[in-house]
């Protein structure tokens, strides 16, 4: 329903999701006074929260929508209708977007952020819980699923224990995946194989760079 919503959105935006322009640039940051579900300031148009409040300012789909019932980790904010009113925070939403921050550097990601039926193009997905922050080159640690509430996952690939979740693709279809890792992905004109889904680091496709495989930002 999200990715539907996405796509109805492009209906009217040549093609591109929200956060990106017409143009295919990016849109001004979303802000409380933008925001009808008072969304926090953001510094760039198209992380989750912008992208979030844009579907839900266009009445794409409902608030409670954006509340996985498989969410079992953590704590949900206050629900639509409850005070204080509903506000676009982390905790208020169990999905992650496709990373897309500028033209120099997610050339890649930014060439699917738009409907382009591309099967091997993930565009949204079930959050991960505790995720890595990569900015420093240092070792991922685990990224837990909001389908669990342990990480202790022996048999897990190192970086992706015990996550598991839906993952939703271009051509709007929708996998359950039980590893954070994809076995195949293309983004732009890279193709990239067994690459972690939370993570944009050369290891992932050789050519993060020019943002050429997936990397879902919540």
């Amino acid at each position: 329903g999200i990715i539907q919503g996405c796509i109805l959105y492009a209906q009217g935006n040549n093609e591109y999701y929200p956060g990106l322009s017409s143009a295919g640039t990016n849109e001004a940051a979303i802000t409380a006074t933008t925001s009808a579900y008072g969304a926090a300031v953001m510094a760039d148009a198209t992380p989750t929260a912008g992208i979030v409040a844009r579907l839900l300012n266009g009445n794409y789909f409902t608030p409670e929508y954006a509340v996985s019932p498989s969410e079992t980790v953590g704590t949900i904010a206050k629900a639509p209708g409850q005070s204080p009113a509903y506000t676009i925070i982390p905790d208020n939403y169990s999905f992650a977007f496709l990373a897309v921050t500028n033209t120099t550097s997610d050339s890649g990601r930014r060439a699917e952020w738009r409907a382009t039926s591309n099967s091997q193009g993930m565009v949204v997905s079930d959050r991960g819980k505790d995720q890595p922050n990569t900015s420093t080159g240092a070792s991922l640690p685990t990224t837990t699923s909001i389908h669990v509430t342990s990480t202790d996952d022996a048999t897990a690939v190192a970086g992706a224990k015990n996550w598991r979740g839906s993952v939703g693709f271009n051509d709007n279809h929708v996998d359950f995946a039980t590893t954070a890792i994809l076995e195949a992905s293309k983004y732009g004109n890279t193709s990239n194989a067994k690459e972690l889904i939370f993570s944009d680091t050369v290891t992932d496709s050789g050519t993060n760079n020019t943002g050429a495989n997936a990397n879902m930002a919540y």
